[in-house]
């Protein structure tokens, strides 16, 4: 648990009509059945999309955030080369282009690039400002990456600021000590992997936006398959977005001290 779950849970506990106080291990029990129920009742809901007029082909999906939809002005975008999907927000484009439009590699003539993160091939791919080939995915998964520029997705930077623990890991599910790994949420697991191999085996992974104290910061959780619910190593896409706290910034909100509420409620019927 960092900091802001643990003054969310603070906030559990200081409410007023609160009977208990819930300890760390018992809030992190809540949360991730909280988690797995989520997924169960997503996963009903997609179970009944062939009655909606509108069919989405789950084959397609972008390559970076792995989603099959597209939205209002974040079409996805399909490069006239090599042919990989991407949303335009996602990789950087924030208009259409009338003609061609071609990914990074593809323009640069490079048509068989390799990650350096990960050391796979194939994905949507951003130059270093070294010139190295990197997963736009890899990068967005890697705590210690950045963007020179969010709004173009592009250069990728801070790979020197990646420690060499990162780099020293073997991955679980390749088995290479190649590239740079992340390794399990779950509280004193250490399972390492490379984000494109724990979202190929279908780990959960989870993007949260948003915390009581900072509305802007995203989170990413990634849990080895065995503190993987069930539901995700079913799921064609088995990353879950979680939008918390969206107009808000500190605890005062009325939806802050509802779920706090939900939680202490919940608490006390499953614990």
């Amino acid at each position: 648990m960092d900091e802001d779950d643990m003054a969310f849970l603070k906030s559990i506990n200081d409410l007023e009509d609160s009977t208990h106080s819930i300890t760390e291990l018992q809030f992190e029990s809540i949360v991730t059945y909280f988690d797995a129920m989520c997924h169960v009742s997503m996963a009903k809901k997609f179970q009944s999309i062939s009655n909606y007029s509108i069919q989405y082909d789950d084959s397609v999906y972008c390559e970076v955030c792995k989603d099959i939809y597209s939205e209002t002005d974040n079409d996805m975008i399909f490069c006239d080369s090599c042919n990989i999907c991407v949303h335009q927000s996602c990789y950087g484009v924030p208009k259409i282009p009338s003609g061609e439009w071609y990914c990074s590699p593809c323009k640069a003539d490079c048509f068989t690039p390799v990650c350096l993160l990960c050391m796979q091939g194939e994905g949507a791919f951003k130059a270093s400002k070294h010139g190295e080939w990197i997963h736009v995915f890899c990068a967005l998964w890697i705590p210690e990456a950045g963007f020179g520029n969010v709004d173009k997705m592009e250069p990728i930077t801070k790979i020197k600021k990646i420690p060499p623990s990162r780099w020293s890991l073997v991955c679980s599910f390749c088995q290479e000590r190649v590239g740079a790994c992340i390794q399990c949420s779950k509280k004193d697991c250490f399972v390492s992997f490379h984000p494109t191999c724990a979202y190929q085996n279908r780990c959960h992974m989870m993007t949260i936006y948003g915390t009581p104290e900072d509305t802007e910061l995203v989170k990413n959780f990634t849990y080895c398959l065995k503190h993987s619910p069930e539901q995700s190593h079913e799921s064609a896409s088995a990353i879950q977005t979680i939008v918390l706290h969206p107009n808000r910034k500190t605890s005062d909100n009325p939806l802050y001290d509802n779920q706090c509420k939900i939680i202490k409620e919940s608490a006390e019927r499953i614990l």
